[in-house]
């Protein structure tokens, strides 16, 4: 009786140690001198939408892991490529994926920080999409409410890889 408990004990520190241990190593926190505007909570009405940064930064972000790191996945490497020039705009951006609330992430740029961007297809849809919508002018504030209505949702990340000068997908004013 006394092993099995022992047993049990030891099987439930194990799984608790790496469950933090993981968490810690997942989280991407504000470190790297960067003065964070006001957080917005996720909006829990909407399942898709997350946490984002009210406004730009106010000193330089850190870097996006490089896109030379993904060369073997060419969709991996273009969205980390775009999220290096889009930084401020992708700082202000909600993730749909729900990584606010599992990782800690305070923003659609947290997710290119770390390998979470490699691992999940939503966070490279929405970058692509938030960079096609930026180099067709599109303000942060409209391209998070497109985000928002989800909209990156039509983004095929193989497709617009591939073209030089990708299509802005924002639909015209009625």
């Amino acid at each position: 009786m006394n092993r099995i408990v022992m047993k049990w004990g030891f099987a439930v520190a194990l799984i608790l140690t790496l469950t933090f241990t993981l968490k810690r190593f997942n989280t991407v926190t504000d470190k790297g001198g960067v003065d964070a505007p006001a957080i917005v909570a996720s909006d829990r009405s909407k399942p898709w939408t997350g946490s984002y940064h009210a406004g730009p930064p106010s000193e330089a972000l850190p870097d996006v892991l490089p896109a030379r790191q993904f060369a073997g996945d060419p969709e991996t490497a273009c969205a980390y490529r775009r999220a290096a020039q889009i930084k401020p705009i992708l700082y202000q951006m909600p993730c749909g994926c729900s990584c606010d609330r599992q990782l800690g992430h305070k923003s659609l740029f947290d997710c290119f920080r770390t390998l979470h961007g490699q691992e999940c297809e939503i966070c490279r849809r929405e970058a692509i999409y938030v960079y096609v919508q930026r180099s067709g002018g599109g303000s942060p504030e409209q391209i998070r409410e497109e985000v928002e209505r989800g909209m990156w949702q039509g983004v095929n990340v193989a497709e617009a890889c591939r073209q030089d000068k990708p299509r802005v997908l924002r639909k015209s004013a009625q």
